[in-house]
């Protein structure tokens, strides 16, 4: 279960073993874990890193696959690139994807950085789930961008992606 939790993190292990001898519950440590996991992202991961990058990592959390234009198309940010490159250079917040152009972040940070989010302004979050439900329609992308749609509670676009979505399957024979 601790290797679940963290996403089979070495150090995140580690962690959830030590939290779990420090505790003594042996039968449910997913919260107490969890809650040290957490602690241990925002206090020894995320708040050392220059504040540009924190705000884009708190501003990203909710995207499900991270590429450098969807940062810069959704929240209207110059070139991320080097940003993101360094995070990805550092584990654990980031990982490449197999082609090495997307990135995704690990759930334990995602769950922080989301949190983290309240100290943006809704309108701010909305115009940066809505540009990049936009963003990752315009390629191709229609499931994440129906959680971007979600996300605002724009039910009409969620259903017309995900309807897209299930065209495209079914036209390449994916249906089953």
């Amino acid at each position: 279960r601790i290797h679940s939790l963290t996403g089979g993190w070495p150090l995140g292990v580690r962690l959830g073993i030590a939290s779990q001898l420090r505790t003594g519950n042996q039968a449910g440590p997913d919260v107490s874990i969890a809650a040290d996991i957490g602690r241990y992202f925002k206090e020894r991961v995320i708040e050392p890193l220059p504040q540009p990058v924190v705000s884009l990592l708190v501003c990203m959390a909710r995207f499900d696959s991270i590429h450098a234009e969807l940062c810069a198309f959704a929240l209207g940010c110059d070139d991320p690139s080097q940003h993101l490159a360094l995070l990805a250079d550092e584990p654990p917040i980031l990982t490449r994807s197999e082609n090495g152009e997307w990135l995704l972040l690990h759930d334990a940070a995602r769950e922080v950085l989301v949190e983290m989010q309240d100290s943006i302004s809704a309108p701010d979050r909305r115009q940066s789930a809505e540009r990049a439900c936009a963003w990752y329609a315009q390629q191709g992308l229609y499931e994440a961008g129906a959680a971007q749609a979600t996300l605002v509670g724009d039910r009409e676009e969620a259903l017309r992606l995900i309807e897209l979505s299930l065209r495209e399957m079914t036209s390449q024979g994916r249906n089953s």
